[in-house]
């Protein structure tokens, strides 16, 4: 059996067809990518003109405050006042600030060193102490928190 000759342009012709459909892949995915990028660049162009108005917003809040207009007047004409822009006020001399922490309980005499206890501050041994030698009706709540604090 033999093979028939091949011609070269119709080779040539089927290749070309076969590579141009391809090739309208690679078209498509540049046209994506140029899109993309002209996308990014509006986008950084947009996030700077949101910054800039941002600062010149927050400069005539702060001009408006500092003219005399109050935040809460501001507000009632339905605009919008962030409180980071409010001047901070300082407390008043003298006054006392407030804390969260829970006062000391002073100790009683009896609990004290000076009755022959170590005073290492941990309150275990005066504890003790005014169990044996006390007769106060606390003792049982020294007693208590004595015994609470040796179960943690």
């Amino acid at each position: 059996m033999s093979t028939a000759a091949l011609d070269p342009t119709s080779v040539r012709a089927a290749a070309q067809a076969a590579l141009a459909n391809r090739l309208d892949y690679i078209d498509r995915i540049v046209d994506a990518q140029n899109n993309r990028a002209d996308a990014a660049e509006k986008l950084a162009a947009a996030a700077e003109a949101e910054k800039n108005a941002a600062a010149s917003e927050a400069a005539a809040i702060k001009a408006a405050l500092d003219s005399g207009w109050t935040a809460a007047e501001l507000r009632t004409a339905g605009l919008k006042v962030p409180t980071g822009l409010l001047k901070k006020t300082s407390p008043a001399a003298g006054s006392k600030l407030t804390s969260t922490r829970k006062p000391r309980v002073p100790r009683r005499a009896a609990d004290t060193p000076a009755n022959g206890n170590s005073g290492n501050g941990d309150g275990a041994e005066s504890a003790g102490a005014s169990i044996t030698s006390g007769g106060d009706h606390d003792v049982a709540d020294v007693s208590g928190a004595r015994e609470f604090a040796q179960a943690r």
